[in-house]
């Protein structure tokens, strides 16, 4: 990944983006990342299959067949590494990782295609780090390659998971992992139905969909929404440019913005909620029984609530119920409180 983000901003923004590199999000919460050298010269073996060309609108796609990867009873994390395509994540039945390489090649005759997607593919490394890497020709002025993976993983996974991706999307859908799972992109949206591990995402341009988590979700966007629904165990939820959307979050919420607006909606109050807005809309919504002490404050115009809390000014507080948890929350524009359906 690039070592650094460059934002087009001043002021508020700028000092925003400092504290967002500050935060453990994005590029710190990854692992290392992988040298070439950790790899093994060699290519994966393939299963030996005739590679299946088709012609698509502006190139070729060559379906390169499966590979089977033995997983070693010493792994502790997966690591799978790509430039430009994709890499979709599941999980299956069996007991050894299976990935399913798809070489594009837009902009070139059939043989110039042909060529490139031979020397492309997917390179592994066992160990404590099992490391699966794709490889080929880079982009040119002439041709655009991107390498698709389709990584189905085994019934049981005891290792954590890494997927990362310079260009294109993320997909990971039902998986559960022994260990946390990282997925990050520079260019790209990361999407995440269904799991039950820990989970950090982060991309620097894309979406952030994350639906279905039984454990914690982190996520980080630098130009790009996040929108989160279903999620059983804390949401940490950052973003520079662009909106934070959460439906249905079930433990702590902790939710920021600098420039872009704040929709948070659950059916039950589980933990603290911390939101602040640095240009934009905060919008809350939670049931009328919940037990909960409200903070919360809006720079400028009245905020707007419909639970009996005290407004002064911008202000808005008051304890609800037993008043368990807290909910504090900022604005430099509007603040909405309202009871959820």
């Amino acid at each position: 990944m690039k070592s650094s983000i460059k934002v087009a901003a001043s002021g508020f923004l700028a000092a925003a983006l400092l504290l967002y590199a500050g935060s453990g999000f994005g590029r710190e919460a990854l692992a290392r990342h992988l040298n070439e050298t950790d790899f093994e010269a060699k290519q994966a073996e393939q299963v030996k299959a005739q590679v299946k060309a088709e012609a698509t609108g502006s190139g070729f796609s060559f379906d390169k067949g499966t590979t089977g990867i033995k997983l070693g009873a010493d792994t502790e994390r997966i690591a799978i590494t790509g430039v430009n395509g994709s890499i979709e994540l599941k999980q299956g039945s069996g007991t050894q990782i299976e990935v399913h390489t798809r070489v594009v090649v837009d902009h070139a005759s059939r043989t110039e295609a042909e060529a490139i997607a031979a020397r492309s593919g997917i390179k592994v490394q066992k160990g404590k780090e099992l490391s699966i890497k794709t490889y080929g020709e880079a982009a040119s002025s002439r041709y655009n390659i991107s390498i698709h993976l389709t990584v189905t993983l085994p019934k049981v996974v005891k290792a954590g998971l890494q997927a990362e991706l310079t260009n294109g999307n993320v997909l990971l859908s039902k998986v559960t992992a022994g260990g946390p799972i990282t997925l990050a992109a520079d260019n790209g949206n990361i999407t995440v139905k269904e799991s039950g591990s820990d989970l950090v995402l982060h991309t620097d341009n894309g979406v952030v969909t994350i639906a279905g988590v039984q454990k914690s979700a982190a996520a980080s966007v630098v130009n790009g929404n996040i929108d989160a629904n279903k999620v059983t165990g804390p949401l940490d939820i950052r973003t520079v440019n662009g909106n934070l959307t959460v439906k249905n979050a079930y433990s702590s919420i902790k939710a920021e913005s600098v420039a872009g607006n704040i929709h948070i909606e659950s059916s039950k109050v589980g933990g603290h909620w911390d939101v602040s807005n640095t240009a934009g809309n905060v919008s809350l919504a939670w049931p009328e029984q919940a037990d909960v002490q409200v903070e919360a404050s809006a720079t400028f115009g009245k905020p707007e609530t419909e639970f009996p809390l005290t407004v002064k000014g911008g202000r808005v507080s008051g304890t609800l119920g037993a008043g368990t948890y807290r909910i504090e929350a900022s604005s430099l524009a509007g603040l909405s409180l309202k009871i959820s359906n």
